[in-house]
């Protein structure tokens, strides 16, 4: 049986993306040829598009425009992956929170609809792409942003699926494993962390359980095997994965 390969990401915050994680996940991705790559969503910050802060506290997204950042993240993201991604590969874009800003910021603004939507602004015609608060599944995994905020949340997360589910949506990392008496195949539950940057605009210098991750997994008919690889460092950035160093 064919051993199938897959690049999970989440959490890119563009135009505040840790430049040198995403470099290293590009190469990553190159040589690992996957069959499938899944973006678990807010690929863009739109803060401002946020009601909170395009109305309440403007300083802060003084100078950023929507326009380039999407032209950015197109530029930076989406085009370098359509070059490694072979034709075959299965792309899907799953839609976060700060992408429902946008579906927000319409309900504000009627008259932007058609104008300011990702679909519309990024080049994603061959990507399957799943509305917030939904999910893709692949084998015996599902996939969505992520809900829940609280302590616990990956324990919150198996608890509302009943089966392995990857999410993004803390920046951090967390795994709940759950059998019980009648599947004997234990059940996982597991965040990935970001990679954005880890000092964030809107909060600089404070504390955080931020890290730069990504997920490489292999699938075997219906059971998938995970891989989580964490970034380390700060002014070198740098990982390790199937024995080489990526930096």
């Amino acid at each position: 049986m064919k051993i199938e390969k897959g690049i999970v990401i989440a959490d890119t915050h563009y135009p505040y993306i840790n430049k040198k994680a995403v470099k290293i996940m590009l190469d990553i991705t190159r040589d690992v040829e996957p069959d499938y790559f899944i973006n678990l969503g807010d690929s863009l910050d739109y803060s401002q598009i946020s009601l909170k802060y395009a109305n309440n506290m403007p300083k802060k997204i003084e100078n950023i425009y929507l326009d380039s950042d999407y032209t950015g993240f197109q530029r930076d993201i989406l085009d370098p992956l359509h070059n490694i991604l072979s034709d075959n590969c299965k792309k899907v874009f799953i839609k976060g929170n700060h992408e429902e800003r946008v579906d927000r910021y319409l309900q504000y603004y009627p008259t932007n609809t058609g104008l300011i939507e990702p679909e519309n602004n990024l080049e994603l015609g061959d990507w399957n792409i799943i509305p917030y608060k939904q999910h893709y599944k692949l084998g015996n995994t599902v996939y969505t942003h992520g809900t829940y905020h609280n302590k616990y949340h990956a324990f919150s997360h198996i608890s509302l699926y009943g089966m392995n589910v990857i999410y993004g949506h803390l920046h951090s990392h967390q795994v709940f494993t759950n059998q019980t008496p009648i599947n004997k195949e234990p059940l996982t539950a597991m965040s990935i962390g970001c990679l954005c940057d880890l000092n964030p605009h809107y909060d600089r210098n404070a504390p955080n359980r931020w890290t730069n991750q990504m997920l490489v997994f292999y699938k075997e008919g219906n059971k998938q095997f995970n891989q989580v690889i964490t970034f380390k460092g700060n002014s070198r950035v740098r990982t390790i994965f199937n024995g080489k160093l990526y930096c």
